[in-house]
């Protein structure tokens, strides 16, 4: 059986944390903590920095992070993999529990940021999802993307989507 090397190089590095690319897969991780995002719905949870609209649409509506999975990347990662990330397969690793979600890449946060998920994502890593005093502080979150996989989140396929912000 041949063995395949594993290539990883750093894209970039947020806060502290390296966002790693293995050449052989595509696939885009980093270890985070995880900042809670209210974005897209009506805002129930009064998130502070609530906005009503995601980068990625579904049908033409934002994306609810009260019922959907998701995590916010960087525009670090938007711009420096390919091919598409908006819309691509993620799945979010609570170290420490074990607990795994699948999710979709939904929405791109700002240049100094990392380690951001929706509130149904929280919710689904046992994680406290209230925007003003929920997440998890410690680096025990592993993030996986993948750039070009379109994901599947509760029975939804969501479609790849470019971003402007290349």
């Amino acid at each position: 059986m041949k063995e395949t090397k594993k290539t990883v190089s750093v894209l970039a590095t947020i806060a502290g944390v390296m966002i790693e690319v293995d050449s052989g897969t595509g696939q885009v991780s980093w270890r985070a903590g995880a900042q809670i995002d209210g974005d897209g719905g009506a805002n129930a949870a009064h998130d502070p920095c609530w906005q009503p609209q995601t980068s990625l649409k579904y049908l033409g509506n934002s994306i609810n992070a009260d019922a959907v999975p998701f995590v916010v990347v960087p525009p670090q990662i938007i711009m420096g993999v390919e091919p598409v990330v908006l819309g691509c397969r993620a799945t979010v690793t609570h170290t420490l529990t074990g607990q795994t979600v699948e999710a979709v890449v939904a929405d791109i946060g700002p240049h100094a940021k990392i380690g951001e998920v929706s509130i149904a994502c929280a919710r689904a890593l046992g994680i406290n999802p209230d925007p003003n005093h929920g997440g998890e502080s410690r680096r025990v979150i592993n993030y996986v993307i993948y750039p070009g996989t379109p994901a599947v989140v509760n029975g939804t396929l969501y479609h790849l989507q470019p971003s402007n912000a290349r």
